[in-house]
């Protein structure tokens, strides 16, 4: 077997020539793919990572390199790597999701959160480290998206059995109208769209420009990306960072001004329950 810290060796006419298959892999790479800043060393640690006991001369036979090397060109933040990304697979991916999920706009939603999570996850490193190149970066992608849309699917039917018990509960007792817990709502929602407005018109103007494309003049993440000279993923990326930053915003001036409780707080973000909507864009702007 060669070592995998073999020195390269000088051809008969002075060229340097690959001593091993990683080396041979990662010039193939380069060579196809382009520069993506992924260094040789990078490169060779992955992939004896993923071969773990096979023997190095099997590489080409274990792994798909080109898939691994975009993948890694990715992880480091690669501009052109995440725009061959969006051209080699978004179109694929969405019409997987459209297919699982149901729709158009679920199936965005989707992609959307799943190219997130490839990167990055709450307290966890991004899914696409545990890509190892067993198998092509497009299926597996597309196992991702299943699971997505199967777990989703579940969550869904969750929550409509949930629905129809409280509908069949609510049916066998007659609800009182409660005027206190009216007003509570009431005034929920006048505190959220004073605090909407507020933490809006204070976003920065990148945030501002992406949540207006996408709610106010519903655009999709690739219709916004061509508005704002991005791709798809640095769209997402911005549109996911937009939204963090207007909720955080909202949750310290709901404490600081209105003195507004975890419980309270968290009411301001429910669906339908806090009044807090990107339909307030078009007030925010006029005003």
């Amino acid at each position: 077997m060669v070592s995998i810290d073999a020195p390269v060796r000088v051809g008969k006419i002075g060229d340097i020539v690959p001593a091993d298959p990683v080396d041979a892999a990662y010039e193939r790479c380069r060579d196809k793919l382009g520069a993506l800043g992924v260094s040789a060393a990078a490169f060779r640690r992955e992939v004896i990572k993923a071969l773990a006991d096979d023997p190095i001369e099997d590489l080409d036979k274990r792994i798909k390199v080109e898939d691994m090397y975009l993948a890694l060109a990715c992880l480091v933040g690669n501009d052109k790597a995440w725009r061959m990304f969006d051209q080699a697979y978004r179109g694929y991916l969405l019409r997987l999701a459209t297919r699982y999920a149901g729709g158009r706009e679920a199936a965005e939603d989707l992609i959307t959160d799943m190219l997130h999570d490839l990167v990055t996850r709450k307290d966890k490193p991004g899914k696409l480290h545990q890509y190892k190149g067993y198998a092509s970066l497009a299926t597996w992608l597309a196992v991702i998206v299943r699971r997505m849309a199967m777990d989703r699917g579940r969550m869904r039917e969750r929550r409509g059995a949930r629905l129809r018990r409280l509908k069949a509960d609510s049916g066998a007792t007659r609800v009182r109208p409660n005027p206190e817990r009216e007003f509570v709502k009431a005034q929920t929602a006048a505190v959220a769209g004073q605090l909407f407005a507020e933490a809006f018109s204070h976003l920065d103007e990148r945030h501002v420009l992406v949540l207006t494309l996408l709610y106010r003049d519903e655009m999709t993440l690739r219709e916004a990306g061509r508005v704002m000279a991005l791709d798809f993923s640095t769209v997402s990326r911005r549109a996911k960072a937009a939204r963090k930053a207007l909720q955080e915003r909202m949750t310290t001036l709901a404490r600081e001004r209105h003195g507004l409780e975890d419980g309270a707080i968290a009411d301001l973000f429910i669906e339908g329950g806090g009044g807090a909507s990107f339909g307030q864009v078009d007030e925010v702007e006029a005003g």
